[in-house]
């Protein structure tokens, strides 16, 4: 006979995304009078390199949520699907299981997210291998998503006083594929610069920027690489000095790696590359 699943998380008003957790048991004391138990879903992730924060999700955030379960042979019992999706008085046999979690359905369709100030969003993933269900009882699938398997990246060009043309970061798009993220685009009119973008980690990214400054721009817009770490807040500073050349700064900051800064120097005039320095502190 085939068994389907309960998870609490689907009427739960909220699920805490933080060091905390958010466990609702729904089924307390309940009797399916069929043998079978029920499994409660008990998310966790923590958020502090968005928000240094806790926050709580929505319920229909939490719907929003993708949930796979596996049985012990590592056979699929319940394909992946949104925990909105899932019926409201499931149950499951007796038996051991394994529980997956994800904040989207894969990091290709995270980074496919957008909003009014997001291209992108964080993606985490969670899990619980070692789920057993008794007949009558509620059994808890706690899985602890940590931190985000993506990184971020946000513009700051406000000390910069001339004016960037185009603005392009690419790399993967989470899958096979390539993804090119447009930061601003004067000629189609596309300025993302406010946006916070999110990109694979340890992927080689490459940016592109054409700039114009006292009336002139380099023949060739600058090209160059550079790599994100996962669970890492990334800013990418453009600034413009007295000389007329201007500067472009890497640098991440948050509470479990070092801070990293690297800052580029360009001559306006032609484009050439001054200085390349990258320094390294904390732990």
């Amino acid at each position: 006979m085939k068994k389907y699943f309960m998870y609490a998380v689907a009427a739960v008003a909220t699920m805490s995304l933080a060091s905390c957790m958010n466990e609702e048991d729904m089924f307390k004391n309940k009797d399916t009078g069929t043998g079978e138990g029920y499994i409660s879903l008990n998310v966790s992730a923590d958020r502090t390199l968005a928000t240094r924060t806790v926050q709580n999700v929505s319920a229909s955030d939490a719907n929003a949520w993708y949930v796979l379960v596996k049985n012990s042979s590592d056979e699929t019992v319940l394909s992946q699907t949104q925990v909105g999706n899932l019926a409201a008085q499931a149950f499951a046999a007796p038996a051991a299981y394994k529980v997956y979690v994800s904040s989207h359905e894969n990091l290709y369709e995270a980074l496919r997210a957008s909003s009014d100030t997001e291209i992108g969003a964080a993606y985490y993933e969670g899990k619980d291998e070692n789920v057993s269900v008794s007949v009558a009882a509620t059994s808890t699938a706690t899985c602890e998503c940590g931190t985000a398997l993506n990184a971020r990246l946000v513009v700051n060009a406000a000390g910069f006083d001339g004016d960037i043309n185009t603005l392009t970061v690419s790399g993967s798009d989470g899958a096979s594929g390539t993804r090119v993220v447009t930061f601003k685009d004067v000629v189609k009119s596309v300025d993302n610069m406010s946006k916070t973008a999110y990109f694979k980690a340890a992927d080689v990214l490459t940016y592109s920027i054409d700039y114009t400054i006292n009336g002139k721009s380099p023949a060739t817009p600058y090209t160059r690489t550079m790599t994100l770490d996962a669970a890492t807040a990334n800013t990418l500073t453009i600034v413009s000095n007295s000389n007329g050349s201007i500067s472009l700064s890497i640098s991440y900051d948050d509470e479990f790696t070092s801070h990293k800064t690297q800052t580029v120097t360009i001559d306006a005039a032609t484009g050439n590359v001054l200085s390349d320095v990258t320094t390294t502190s904390g732990s």
